[in-house]
């Protein structure tokens, strides 16, 4: 239920108005992993070395301190005062979090604009006081206040893989800045696969274009990205002997920096540039070997790897 709630409010707010924290024991497991991608969840100014500092953590305090300011400025809940309407709402959610009993968030007046979503039981203060509960018996849902009880209906129910692809796909957007201006920096753009190959969109990839032959030097380029002045990345994974980058290469990420996303931009632009019958990056071999979970790289990989390549998960002891 608490998955459907956060999707829904991501989905219907931009992440300027809305704020998405969870404390969790367990930031990288598969019950709260997916939040990662949301914008939401993302801090707006600082950065770490998978990018924008994600607000997930076992620690509220921890969770606290990213926002700083943010927290501190609000005043005590007060249903009856108007919010300011440069405050975002900020969300939390409490499970099986490490509270210290210190935190202004547990604090049993609560703050302004901010809503707690306790599954735990720790902040009971806050609840008893100014906040609610709801029981679920089965998928009935109920509200619980003092000595309210009002039967609300069905509780809704989200699978985790569905609330992470709606978290992918919202993970590139961002409302555009007031007045219309364009921003200076094409990376901030949203930006695409056939983008990069100098088309709107994936249906108007014409491959009897974009197969036809290359020359020695194109061979093998693929487009992966631009730079900050605009240029396209190419990465070429032809030999060194004839110029290229080399077909070795380790890639290096935390937990949703983008790995995969690279790798896949990787693959398609390679099969969408090459027509099947071209020698792969080695010249010993024309096989492919792509390792990670198949699950992640979606639903068509797996008739793209078995036109081409073979797609393996990584065994025990396989360095990912």
């Amino acid at each position: 239920m608490v998955r459907a709630l956060l999707c829904q409010a991501a989905a219907f707010h931009a992440p300027a108005d809305l704020v998405i924290m969870v404390c969790t024991s367990d930031p990288d497991g598969p019950a709260w992993s997916w939040v990662k991608w949301l914008p939401h969840a993302h801090h707006p100014v600082e950065l770490d070395h998978a990018g924008p500092v994600r607000l997930i953590d076992p620690a509220l305090q921890v969770l606290e301190d990213h926002l700083g300011p943010e927290l501190t400025r609000r005043s005590g809940f007060n249903p009856q005062a108007p919010v300011e309407a440069d405050m975002p709402h900020v969300v939390v959610v409490l499970d099986d979090a490490h509270l210290s009993g210190t935190e202004l968030l547990v604090d049993p007046d609560g703050l302004a604009a901010v809503t707690v979503i306790d599954l735990d039981g720790r902040a009971e203060e806050v609840v008893r006081d100014v906040g609610v509960s709801l029981e679920l018996d089965g998928d009935e849902v109920t509200l619980v206040r003092r000595d309210l009880r009002q039967r609300l209906g069905r509780a809704d129910a989200l699978a985790v893989p569905v609330a992470e692809a709606l978290a992918r796909q919202l993970a590139g957007f961002r409302l555009a800045a007031i007045g219309g201006g364009e921003t200076d920096d094409p990376t901030a753009s949203e930006l695409s696969l056939p983008s990069l190959l100098g088309r709107s969109d994936a249906g108007a990839l014409d491959l009897d274009v974009l197969w036809r032959p290359r020359p020695l030097r194109d061979r093998l380029r693929v487009p992966i990205g631009i730079t900050p002045e605009g240029d396209v990345i190419d990465l070429d994974l032809k030999e060194s002997a004839q110029d290229g980058m080399g077909p070795h290469g380790i890639l290096v990420g935390a937990t949703g920096s983008g790995k995969t996303e690279l790798l896949r931009t990787l693959v398609l632009g390679l099969a969408a540039t090459h027509p099947p019958d071209v020698p792969g990056p080695s010249s010993a071999s024309s096989r492919w070997r792509v390792s990670g979970s198949p699950g992640s790289w979606g639903p068509g990989a797996g008739r793209l790897c078995r036109s081409r390549a073979r797609c393996r998960s990584p065994g025990p002891g396989t360095a990912t």
